[in-house]
């Protein structure tokens, strides 16, 4: 089933590749420094990764002018340990951890964030209407609210 809680309207975005990034061997390679290693996303939108001394740690980064550059640390890298998705990111989990993250901004900007807890109620409203939005025959609409 393609649909997951809170992902609405949402299409999964195509990873991209980094020729310094995308590999554990090609960022051990990479000098350790201050600055983070960016790639760009979008525009704005930027993954990066910073190297330390007992591993790396993935960055990702929004610019906007109404509210300037906004940072946030979304995970360990695998240059020691192998990804788990959660801790512990590859590069292509960390894009994908840093457009969540950007998309959370995006709610919030716009003052769509949700205070207290997601219920079960709402996942299922969620769920309803994205079946009404994009199921194709009249048996998959006809779902009981």
């Amino acid at each position: 089933m393609p649909y997951v809680c809170r992902t609405k309207d949402r299409d999964t975005a195509r990873t991209l590749r980094d020729a310094k990034l995308d590999t554990r061997n090609s960022r051990l390679r990479l000098k350790a420094r201050r600055e983070p290693y960016w790639r760009s996303i979008s525009e704005g939108l930027a993954v990066g990764y910073r190297r330390g001394a007992k591993g790396g740690t993935w960055i990702a980064r929004h610019y906007s002018t109404e509210h300037g550059r906004r940072y946030q640390a979304i995970g360990a890298t695998d240059d020691i340990a192998d990804p788990d998705g959660q801790h512990v990111l590859s590069f292509a989990q960390a894009q994908e951890a840093a457009r969540a993250w950007f998309a959370d901004l995006a709610r919030r900007d716009r003052g769509e964030a949700m205070v207290g807890s997601y219920t079960v109620r709402e996942c299922i409203n969620e769920y309803v209407a994205w079946l009404e939005a994009h199921r194709k025959t009249g048996a998959d609409r006809a779902l009981p609210r």
